[in-house]
């Protein structure tokens, strides 16, 4: 029994016909300028709508409020979060939202709504207290010894080779 079709079996295969529908995948394009964002669908524009409705409507009825978020990146497979970090903490809730579901203007950068979404409330979750959510909590660590340790002889990296190393 082969895994592969045969000829025949090829000729069978028709792939779905999408041109008939367009994905309304939600995007919001954070740019440096350097090139035009490619403004969002109408259907695009309805689901981002629809999420809005629905998060202010059922986070109103289940009285779920900024400390229920907590967030999440996934920098492992696109690499360093800072340009989301710094996109979240530069965004504000359109006025329209905050009038409509009832929610607080999320601040400045630094405001407490915005901290509690970034660190603050997946420190709960974890059951760590307020000290050990600080940075300066870490900073007597293993990690923050070796750095020490490497400063203090020079900061230069090391051109030592490990292990066996053949002569030919």
């Amino acid at each position: 029994m082969s895994i592969w079709l045969v000829k025949e079996e090829l000729e069978r295969v028709k792939l779905p016909d999408r041109s008939y529908r367009r994905t309304p995948i939600p995007t919001q394009v954070v740019s440096n300028g350097e090139y035009t964002p490619i403004p969002q669908t109408r259907h695009q524009k309805q689901v981002v709508s629809q999420i809005n409705h629905l998060s202010g409507k059922l986070g109103k009825k289940h009285g779920l409020g900024h400390d229920h978020v907590i967030w999440g990146t996934d920098s492992v497979w696109y690499g360093s979060p800072q340009w989301q970090l710094e996109a979240f903490r530069r965004i504000e809730l359109p006025e329209d939202m905050q009038e409509k579901f009832g929610f607080d203007p999320l601040g400045e950068g630094t405001a407490k709504i915005k901290s509690d979404i970034l660190g603050h409330n997946a420190a709960k979750l974890y059951d760590l207290s307020k000290t050990q959510a600080t940075v300066s909590y870490y900073a007597i660590d293993t990690l923050a010894a070796a750095k020490a340790r490497y400063l203090k002889e020079g900061g230069e990296p090391s051109n030592m080779v490990y292990g066996f190393l053949s002569g030919e």
